[in-house]
Order: structure tokens, then sequence, then C-alpha cells
């Protein structure tokens, strides 16, 4: 059974906290309050992502482009 990862919050200017259910769905949420799901991320991608240099810029080159659906 996937375990969910506890929300972590992140250094970024436009993403306050990124979470991963365990299964294959990543939480993003952003400075102004929205909150988005991408699916079909696994939970290395989130590792990659919250050890990231650059969150943002991070989130721009490899997540945004899936199309995430708003919460």
């Amino acid at each position: 059974m996937a375990q969910l990862i506890k929300t972590l919050p992140v250094v970024s200017a436009g993403i306050t906290s990124i979470r991963h259910d365990g299964k294959s769905n990543l939480i993003v949420n952003f400075k102004d309050g929205s909150s988005y799901r991408y699916s079909n991320i696994p939970v290395s991608t989130y590792h990659e992502f919250a050890a990231a240099d650059s969150i943002g810029g991070y989130f721009n080159r490899f997540i945004r482009q899936l199309g995430g659906v708003k919460r």
C-alpha cells in the first residue's frame, strides 16, 4: 500500500509546498492560493523536485507541461 508523503514546504517565488500521494499524484500549492494535481508522477520525480536547486525551474521544465487539474 502506498503511503501519503507529508506536505513539504519549499522556497520558491511562486510555489509554497509540494506533496505526493505515494501512488502517482503530485500536488503543488501556489502562493496565489491555488492548488493543482498532476497525475502519473512517480515518487522519484517528487524527490528530484524537492531536491532541485530551483523549485520553480524544475516545475517549469518538467511538470508544468503535464497539465495539472485545479483542486
